[in-house]
């Protein structure tokens, strides 16, 4: 009876710390679940903080400051004349298809000028008499016209 007290005893123990072990592996647990709550805890408010104060941020830059001004165009201070030379690298003759003169100009060399001036007039006597000749014959007056009027609908004229 001894030895089954003893084993009895014995077998009480080992049930015993095995409940110990038991115990604080629950202990251990709890503690472990505890801290990575807390530091989870931790991770989501400095995110959330981040968070917010990022949007504030963003919320501080989107509206612009903007600052409206009109301008106003200004007569030039000074003009930029730099020195140099302006010489084509090709020079080719122009004949002109008729015999003129100018009759005035308006515009000199180195003059400024604006798109649609006009720079001069030229003179076309023998261009002049060749549209009157023309505008004559096609009001049906042949007594002052010595040349033919263009045919309509001509082929192979260049």
């Amino acid at each position: 009876m001894d030895q089954q007290l003893l084993e009895v005893e014995e077998r009480e123990r080992q049930q015993q710390r095995h409940n110990e072990t038991r115990r604080k592996g629950y202990l251990l647990a709890l503690v472990l679940g505890l801290v990575f709550i807390i530091i989870a805890a931790i991770g989501i408010g400095m995110r959330l903080s981040e968070s917010h104060a990022l949007a504030k941020e963003t919320e501080e830059i989107a509206v612009p400051s903007v600052e409206v001004i009109h301008p106003t165009p200004e007569p030039p201070q000074s003009e930029l004349e730099l020195p140099a030379t302006l010489q084509a690298n090709i020079e080719s003759p122009i004949y002109a298809r008729t015999t003129g003169y100018v009759r005035r100009w308006y515009k000199d060399i180195g003059s400024k000028v604006k798109k649609g001036e006009l720079l001069a007039e030229i003179e076309t006597p023998e261009g002049d008499g060749r549209e009157n000749q023309f505008l004559y014959a096609r009001r049906g007056r042949p007594e002052c016209c010595r040349c033919q009027p263009p045919p309509t609908g001509a082929t192979g004229i260049v």
